[in-house]
């Protein structure tokens, strides 16, 4: 299940679509296996605003999990924005939002998540921000967070409840909110690129999980891509590139998660 980045403002692309297509053929290819794939197109900033992606991503979910599919044949995988929001199903089950509706921790966790250069906090304060070299700049980050977020939100949008930056912001949640996080998934892996901005935001996301978690309950990887930009496996797919080595070992992850 594929929720796509695009900084809340762009929509799902060849790159997403050709990236999911040879995750399916890997797992062909290796097991003889044929899965499906899903995919969220939720509605796009400005026209709608947090936590309205938040609510679509979670129904979609759902939508799923009521079609009578297992959990542990679905494996949950957002980049840049989209990791944001799996980030953020994660927390939906561990600590259930005021202004979605509740549902049941799934019986069995899901195969997997599967985070490609998510974005994971809104401010443009951490050392690798310095890099000019990326896609994306701190001041695109700004502008689509405050699309996404607006500082004039109407007050019937806004949520009361002090723990709200932690579901919109996952990298301002403390350690202890992932506890329980092996309920949801067992196996997570975190991409990021050398020489992307979001870098060193990823990483402290990679460590708050990884001390939130009881020891061992959680198989949580991390990986980078080497001299990489933002979402570089999904512009290479975009740009018809062969697959980097770092994308053919998602795709054996991914195919390990899903075919047991």
């Amino acid at each position: 299940f594929l929720i796509p980045g695009g900084g809340f403002v762009m929509p799902l692309h060849k790159g997403h679509l050709t990236l999911l297509n040879y995750f399916r053929r890997e797992i062909t290819r290796r097991s003889t296996v044929e899965v499906k794939a899903a995919f969220l197109e939720y509605t796009l900033s400005p026209i709608a605003i947090y936590p309205i992606q938040y609510r679509q991503a979670v129904l979609a979910i759902q939508h799923i999990l009521n079609s009578g599919i297992s959990p542990a044949d679905i494996l949950i995988c957002g980049d840049s924005a989209g990791g944001m929001l799996a980030l953020q199903i994660i927390s939906y089950y561990l600590h259930p939002h005021p202004s979605i509706p509740a549902s049941p921790m799934p019986q069995t966790p899901f195969a997997g998540i599967l985070l490609i250069s998510p974005w994971v906090v809104f401010d443009t304060n951490a050392p690798s921000f310095v890099n000019d070299r990326d896609g994306i700049s701190p001041a695109v980050i700004r502008a689509w967070g405050k699309l996404f977020l607006p500082e004039n939100v109407p007050a019937d949008n806004k949520d009361s409840d002090s723990r709200e930056e932690y579901w919109r912001e996952p990298l301002k949640a403390p350690q202890a909110w992932w506890h329980g996080t092996e309920k949801v998934t067992k196996h997570m892996m975190f991409l990021s690129s050398e020489r992307e901005v979001l870098r060193d935001d990823i990483l402290s996301m990679v460590e708050q999980v990884r001390a939130g978690v009881a020891e061992g309950k959680v198989d949580i990887t991390a990986v980078e891509y080497p001299g990489g930009l933002h979402i570089n496996s999904i512009v290479d797919a975009f740009l018809a590139r062969p697959p980097h080595d770092v994308t053919r070992m998602m795709a054996g992850w991914v195919h390990d998660r899903l075919i047991v």
